[in-house]
């Protein structure tokens, strides 16, 4: 299924670009599966909590557009509410990193090793 996913090209380099959108989809379903699973809890909270945030602030940026027309808007808050996000976003972003590290592994080294089969049983003949 990977290799038809990957199109058919002889070229490696392409192999290796086309195996991105796997890595991807093997993430998601990783990141998914520590949410659903609930078995690292912190971890599934900050990926709720990343997922909710990053929705707000695609909504709020699309309405903010949509009713200003595209003119730049200024926004007032606090020094306290900023460095609060980025701390959750850097600290969360390390935990998330962490234990996700042997999936990204995983899911890396295998794209790889079918994207090398792949090359090899459209380039050596036989």
């Amino acid at each position: 299924m990977m290799v038809e996913a990957l199109n058919y090209t002889t070229r490696f380099k392409y192999l290796i670009q086309n195996s991105g959108a796997l890595l991807t989809g093997y993430l998601a379903a990783g990141l998914l599966a520590f949410v659903v699973s609930e078995a690292q809890p912190g971890v599934a909270m900050i990926i709720v909590l990343a997922v909710l945030l990053a929705g707000g602030a695609y909504l709020g940026g699309t309405v903010t557009q949509r009713f200003t027309a595209g003119l730049p808007v200024f926004a007032v808050t606090s020094l306290g509410g900023v460095v609060l996000i980025g701390l959750l976003v850097v600290l969360g972003g390390l935990v998330v990193l962490q234990s996700i590290a042997p999936l990204v592994g995983v899911s890396l080294v295998g794209v790889i090793i079918g994207a090398v089969l792949a090359w090899t049983a459209r380039n050596v003949p036989s």
